[in-house]
């Protein structure tokens, strides 16, 4: 973090050298005011750019679901919640490097964040968050629900963090029966209506 710091600061006295050249009070004023301004932005385009390569977030479901379809994948949804330190340590721990290295590319996998914000459900209806939570039954974060295209779950949910060293192998566990789940469902035969 300080050597990001450090090469920014480096970066943007670089940028300035001409004006502090200039003896005046006033170019030195400027000179401190863009560099605080320059540097500011490079420090949060780095912090946003940090989470930029994590799980993607969603607002709509049923877009996440026809994704998913398309490439014959299941819905991972990833429920969380800002104040959630079991979330952030799961992230960190786990989710983040999973989805980074490609260990999460054979599903479709979603983060939704448990709020009042509006979101797209699977059957295209606009409603909070919040309460889209609540018709899971999710009462806790972290949760993990293993979804097929219309947002049935396919296999028993993953509720919290309970350890670093068993968290992942619980998730290849769920993700498996679900994607044999998904195969079932797609194979087995329609019912005609009559």
């Amino acid at each position: 973090m300080f050597d990001s710091f450090t090469s920014n600061l480096m970066f943007v006295d670089s940028c300035f050298n001409p004006i502090v050249q200039q003896d005046s009070i006033e170019s030195i004023k400027r000179y401190r005011v863009m560099k605080l301004s320059l540097l500011l932005i490079l420090v949060v385009g780095a912090s946003l750019s940090a989470k930029a390569g994590g799980i993607p977030s969603t607002r709509d479901l049923a877009s996440a679901a026809r994704t998913a379809a398309s490439a014959s994948q299941l819905v991972v949804l990833y429920v969380t919640r800002v104040d959630c330190p079991y979330c952030t340590s799961l992230e960190k721990d786990i989710l983040d490097p999973a989805y980074n290295s490609g260990e999460l590319a054979d599903v479709h996998f979603v983060e939704l964040t448990w709020n009042d914000e509006t979101v797209r459900d699977f059957d295209g209806k606009q409603k909070p968050a919040s309460e889209m939570v609540d018709d899971y039954g999710i009462h806790v974060t972290p949760t993990m629900l293993f979804l097929g295209y219309k947002g049935e779950e396919l296999t028993d949910r993953l509720v919290g963090y309970q350890s670093k060293d068993f968290q992942w192998s619980y998730i290849q566990s769920a993700i498996n029966s679900a994607k044999q789940a998904l195969l079932e469902n797609s194979h087995s035969p329609k019912k005609r209506d009559s």
